[in-house]
């Protein structure tokens, strides 16, 4: 789509994790494609940042520095939305972290529980605090980005593996809860990104998951084989608009040919 698309114009779209990486091209294709965009990420500075870059494209934009863990601070951001827009059609939950590298044995408590009350618990929080919109206009697109990592286990990711695993499920019984709404709820796996997250991967120690993983990782940076964030985010903004309406209940793999096709991206 062009600068001034049409396809989401008069629609909200809700993105967590929105200051950085996915989450910014994310709701930057979503304003290209004239949706207004509620930005939410913990970082209020990078926020306002990608809140110009949206105001310079001619949509509205709303930014809400929250912590999606914290179920306070995420109705507050949904009571900011009633009051700036009174409705929402989209919700793209992207915020997660990484979150500890290390063994089961070695691992530090505090940093497990973290990674899975930001990368799960804060996907059933935003998720619950917006579907009250949906469900009253009887219309609505969820799209979780989730990870590969939640079907293929790696030595020192139990954190993170299990929060993907825990965003798949939680979407399957989700689209069934809200079907009759009209609602759509789909999972998207960006693929190997760069990102900061991969970065946090490159400068982990081997020792602390896997030397043939991570030798891995490393060459897909230094041979320049990692997607771009723009790229899952033109697949997730497909799937909020009227060509994803047939689509509920699936786990969408950026590296399936079927889905990049279907969603208008280049072979890999």
């Amino acid at each position: 789509m062009g600068q001034f698309g049409e396809e989401l114009k008069g629609q909200v779209a809700v993105v967590t994790g929105a200051s950085m990486g996915i989450g910014r091209a994310t709701a930057l294709e979503l304003a290209h494609r004239g949706a207004d965009v509620v930005l939410v990420a913990r970082s209020g500075d990078a926020l306002e940042a990608v809140a110009d870059e949206i105001r310079a494209l001619g949509s509205k934009v709303l930014a809400v520095p929250a912590d999606v863990s914290d179920i306070t601070q995420v109705s507050a951001m949904a009571e900011k939305v009633r009051e700036n827009f009174g409705h929402v059609e989209i919700l793209v939950n992207n915020a997660a972290i990484l979150g500890p590298i290390e063994h089961v044995r070695r691992v530090d408590p505090s940093e497990w529980t973290r990674t899975i009350e930001i990368d799960l618990i804060g996907v059933f929080n935003v998720t619950q605090s917006v579907l009250p919109f949906m469900v009253s206009q009887q219309y609505g697109h969820i799209i979780n980005v989730s990870s590969g990592a939640s079907v293929h286990p790696r030595r020192g990711w139990s954190a993170y593996s299990a929060s993907k695993a825990g965003v798949d499920q939680f979407s399957r019984v989700l689209a069934l809860e809200v079907a009759d709404f009209n609602i759509l709820v789909n999972v998207v796996y960006p693929g190997v990104v760069a990102t900061r997250m991969q970065e946090e991967l490159r400068n982990t120690p081997p020792e602390r998951w896997d030397l043939e993983q991570s030798d891995l990782f490393r060459k897909l940076y230094e041979e320049d084989r990692l997607l771009p964030p723009e790229e899952p985010a033109r697949l997730i903004a497909w799937l909020a608009g009227p060509e994803g309406a047939s689509v509920n209940g699936a786990i969408l793999d950026i590296r399936n040919p079927a889905v990049r096709e279907q969603a208008g991206l280049l072979p890999l």
